[in-house]
């Protein structure tokens, strides 16, 4: 038995690698789209029509990862779910209990469907965490310059 959660956890830990990525991804952007909110503001108070257009911009650039990543994660369940027999399957993603070798083997399944998912979920965080700290760049400097 030890030996089958000693597999489990092992595997589960490569798993869970993925959710605090995203964890931590999503408290970083958090904190940035606060930033950008503050500093669009300022670009509305200063009637910087260049800055405005710029985070205009910026919102279909958001708006389009957003979409990207919503449809592989609606792709991902439906896919990797399917596998899993609803019996077997835990109350959610990063939630398997390992008590046998069948549950560590539906994990596996869920494991290797599910890991380009989440690869290519964590590369959209990336690509947004990107777009936000150009735009608070950009954003920055038109109000440097109009706020003088």
């Amino acid at each position: 038995m030890d030996k089958i959660r000693n597999e489990g956890e092992s595997l589960n830990g490569l798993h869970t690698k993925f959710k605090i990525i995203m964890t931590n991804y999503n408290n970083e952007l958090t904190n940035s789209d606060n930033e950008i909110s503050e500093l669009e503001l300022k670009c509305y108070m200063y009637g910087d029509e260049i800055c405005i257009a710029q985070y205009d911009d910026y919102l279909i650039g958001n708006m389009n990862l957003t979409r990207k990543m919503d449809e592989l994660v609606i792709e991902k369940e439906r896919k990797c779910w399917s596998v899993i027999p609803y019996s077997k399957r835990p109350t959610g993603e990063f939630d398997w209990k390992f008590e046998s070798m069948e549950s560590i083997n539906e994990f596996k399944k869920f494991y290797q469907c599910s890991k380009p998912y989440n690869e290519k979920i964590l590369q959209i965080f990336h690509d947004k965490l990107i777009m936000n700290r150009k735009i608070t760049r950009v954003l920055n400097e038109h109000n440097i310059k109009f706020g003088k």
